[in-house]
């Protein structure tokens, strides 16, 4: 083959491999709330990116099947060139991929890579309609690869959400920064938010009291005796339990029985039921909606596991707030 075929071979291969490796970072990086707000305009490149960041696993393999056949031109451009010029001088058989090695290394995956991180979302609108192309004609490739996924998928036995998870958090974490930065955000809400982000993927049960060292009186208690069992625990919240099965049935708000000590019985607050393997946030949040201080965290089997509690839960995310 001749030298310039072998030539625009190795560039066309290095063209494909900083395409597909830029990218790949580019896409953890991309600004998506900009991305809504340009394919809201009309942009048909950002509307197909952002399609595409709710894609993950097909942008994935379109990246992984891209970066191959980009390697397999740059090697094969190297092998030919180097079998053309050992007719004159053997040694170049040797010398010529130890010498590409570091020429591909840094133009074809760390320059971009490092390019495309300084302006991910420039460059990613740019490089948009060539990635859709290649998406389109790496299809087949790329279905299989999805095909094979949902199958290892079905025989582990749950869904892998964790990319777009951490995508969400690390976009997430990007825009609390970028509004401390400007000021949007006060230092402690800032830090609450970041506190929240990691914390969000734990499950309930790694924040649950357990119901033995739960702070509670049997139903009928007098109001004196839960104002001593409060200021005894320094609580403001105390249980109240069932006197036939010890079952806890709700709580008490201190404040609630203080400004109700003359209308009679005080107001039990029921206790909303929450799977103990749901996310710790999901949990916080029903917890608000509800206007609750504390949650019964059950088993898949409804059976009860421990007690949330707000507070707890919060000075664990975040000591000393």
């Amino acid at each position: 083959m001749n030298l310039w075929l072998t030539a625009i071979l190795f560039f066309c291969g290095m063209l494909l491999s900083a395409l597909f490796s830029g990218s790949e970072t580019g896409f953890y990086r991309v600004n998506r709330t900009r991305l809504l707000l340009d394919s809201r305009s009309g942009d048909r490149v950002s509307r197909f990116l952002l399609w595409l960041t709710h894609q993950p696993t097909l942008f994935v393999a379109t990246a992984l099947v891209g970066n191959n056949v980009a390697n397999q031109l740059v090697s094969l451009s190297i092998v030919l060139a180097a079998a053309h010029l050992a007719h004159a001088t053997p040694m170049w058989e040797t010398m010529l991929p130890v010498l590409a090695s570091p020429v591909v290394f840094i133009y074809g995956e760390l320059l971009p890579k490092h390019i495309f991180y300084q302006a991910p979302n420039r460059l990613l609108r740019l490089a948009g309609p060539l990635f859709a192309l290649f998406t389109v004609l790496f299809t087949p490739l790329t279905m299989t690869l999805w095909l094979i996924g949902r199958l290892i998928e079905k025989w582990i036995g749950h869904t892998p959400l964790r990319l777009a998870m951490t995508l969400a958090r690390k976009e997430l974490t990007r825009i609390f920064r970028e509004s401390e930065d400007l000021g949007l955000l006060e230092p402690t809400q800032a830090r609450l938010a970041h506190a929240i982000i990691e914390a969000g993927p734990q499950p309930v049960r790694r924040y649950v009291t357990p119901l033995s060292r739960v702070v509670a009186v049997p139903e009928g208690t007098d109001v004196e005796e839960i104002e001593r069992v409060a200021r005894r625990n320094r609580t403001s919240v105390v249980g109240i339990r069932s006197r036939s099965n010890r079952d806890l049935l709700g709580y008490i708000r201190l404040v609630e029985l203080r400004l109700e000590r003359d209308r009679g019985a005080p107001t039990i607050h029921s206790l909303p039921r929450l799977p103990a393997d749901a996310s710790i946030v999901s949990a916080i949040s029903r917890l608000r909606r509800e206007d609750a201080d504390w949650g019964l965290a059950v088993d898949q089997n409804g059976r009860p596991v421990g007690i949330v509690r707000i507070e707890q839960v919060l000075d664990r995310i975040i000591p000393g707030n």
